[in-house]
């Protein structure tokens, strides 16, 4: 055996062993090195638009550029509710959660209330309550209070 794998690498032919697939695709040679090969453009594809987390409504994104991480945020409180119970995720209900609430022009939130429209755990209800209350929105001074309505999926 070590002399046919010296013979190989002396005459550097390959020789082909098994059946020959007649409708394979002859394989490309290399150009030879020294040699410049004419190279085709490569079209590479635009990036695909960055997601928004769960449809945030383009006028509720336009009070605040963070609003993906908000409702992230809101999202986890089934994650947290299940860890604290010490059950699976999919044991705490949450499906649809219609959130309100006022941004003052100071950029506070008041008046936050959660509206379950499908099945959904009160206290998930309350932990997306509490984290919508200490939201803070950057506002010009001396604008409107503005309400604001967003739904929430889990699911």
């Amino acid at each position: 055996m070590a002399a046919q794998e010296g013979s190989l690498q002396q005459s550097g032919e390959v020789q082909q062993t098994g059946p020959v697939d007649e409708h394979a695709a002859p394989i490309a040679k290399p150009a030879p090195l020294g040699e410049a090969r004419a190279e085709q453009p490569v079209e590479v594809p635009p990036p695909p638009p960055v997601p928004v987390s769960r449809g945030v409504p383009a006028e509720v994104l336009a009070l605040d550029t963070t609003m993906p991480a908000r409702v992230s945020e809101l999202l986890a409180c089934r994650l947290q509710i299940a860890t604290d119970r010490r059950v699976r995720v999919e044991d705490v209900p949450a499906s649809s959660v219609l959130m309100r609430w006022t941004v003052e022009p100071g950029g506070g939130v008041t008046g936050a209330e959660t509206v379950a429209q499908r099945r959904t755990d009160p206290e998930v209800l309350s932990c997306v309550r509490r984290k919508m209350e200490s939201w803070v929105f950057i506002r010009a001074p001396g604008g409107e209070p503005l309400a604001v309505e967003q739904t929430l999926k889990f699911d």
